[in-house]
């Protein structure tokens, strides 16, 4: 990508030059197919790879750590990582509505809104006698 490496580690890396480098250099394909690496969308892999990294351009140790660490199919423990990391994502987004909703009858309660006790829904009404919106936008 750079043309030698060597005491290049602390070069950076941006998504212009990968992608340049990705499709003018058919060595540089070559390259990212011999560490099963097929890469059809340039940009996407790259923000992959710096998204691994937190940083918009990647230094090329850390370029090179990622490429192999994406190498491969994925083991058994890398997906139930992911599986792991997704349960935990949703406990910590259902906690985050039960809070939103906790404010939202605090606020009611102390403005005097003249809806249903909070949590309860007019039958044919959404919870703040909001007709127009439907109720699963309303209520959670």
């Amino acid at each position: 990508l750079t043309g030698t490496t060597e005491g290049r580690g602390d070069q950076l890396l941006t998504l212009k030059l990968f992608s340049a480098a990705l499709h003018r250099n058919a060595h540089v394909r070559a390259q990212m197919s011999l560490l099963g690496l097929e890469v059809r969308d340039g940009a996407t892999f790259f923000n992959l790879l710096t998204s691994m990294c937190g940083r918009r351009e990647v230094d090329m140790d850390s370029f090179v750590d990622s490429c192999l660490r994406l190498k491969g199919a994925p083991s058994s423990i890398d997906v139930h990582s992911i599986k792991f990391q997704t349960q935990a994502i949703k406990r910590s987004i259902k906690d985050m509505s039960a809070q939103l909703v906790a404010s939202q009858c605090t606020f009611e309660d102390e403005i005097g809104c003249d809806s249903p006790p909070c949590g309860e829904a007019e039958p044919e009404k959404g919870v703040h006698g909001a007709d127009s919106m439907p109720d699963k936008f309303v209520t959670l």
